[in-house]
């Protein structure tokens, strides 16, 4: 009977995932500020451990869990005039991914962005956010939500003039309170798609 309990376990959370996959979607194409003049979908894929890695992960890319594939989708919004004007805006963020046990963490960030857009239409650029992270502790099985500082780095090319397709490398620094970070730290990549609205 411990396969169907474990299978049940896995069923569960892959409907989990779906139904925070849906609600994240409705974000993006029901609320959009008037106000924010870039708005950006951005999907969340892969981890990198920096020191003490999860062997334990159910979707880990290698034996010892240094690298390990985190589904996860957000919304984004920039203060900006454009996709393709350089300088410092304000942004806000909203986001959802599984962890490297599968469990849920969501986050509201608000902050900074610089981008630099080149005559050729690359763009490189960084943001640094803060805000509301929720997860789980895995011992106790208990969520809570912790503060975070997340800087970003960013790298992309402008498509006409008002998309922006681009790479992204999250920093998640060492946080006791939930499980997901407490070793220390990891990298989370990401794809972003921004439109100009």
């Amino acid at each position: 009977m411990a396969w169907r309990s474990a299978t049940r376990s896995r069923l569960d959370g892959c409907v989990r995932t779906v139904r925070s996959a849906c609600w994240a979607a409705a974000v993006v194409l029901v609320v959009e500020p008037v106000w924010a003049d870039v708005a950006s979908v951005e999907l969340f894929g892969l981890s990198a451990h920096l020191g003490a890695a999860y062997d334990g992960a159910p979707r880990k890319l290698d034996e010892n869990g240094v690298y390990v594939f985190n589904p996860g989708v957000g919304a984004e919004w920039d203060f900006r005039e454009s996709v393709s004007k350089t300088g410092f805006s304000p942004i806000v963020k909203v986001g959802w991914l599984e962890d490297c046990n599968d469990r849920p963490v969501y986050a509201a960030l608000g902050g900074a962005r610089y981008w630099h857009v080149f005559s050729g239409g690359f763009v490189i650029g960084g943001s640094l956010s803060a805000g509301v992270v929720n997860g789980e502790n895995w011992d106790t099985e208990e969520r809570t939500n912790t503060f975070a500082v997340v800087p970003i780095l960013e790298i992309g090319h402008v498509i006409g003039e008002d998309y922006l397709p681009r790479l992204g490398v999250m920093y998640v620094p060492p946080n006791s309170a939930i499980s997901a970070t407490d070793n220390d730290g990891l990298l989370f990549y990401s794809l972003a798609f921004g439109r100009t609205l």
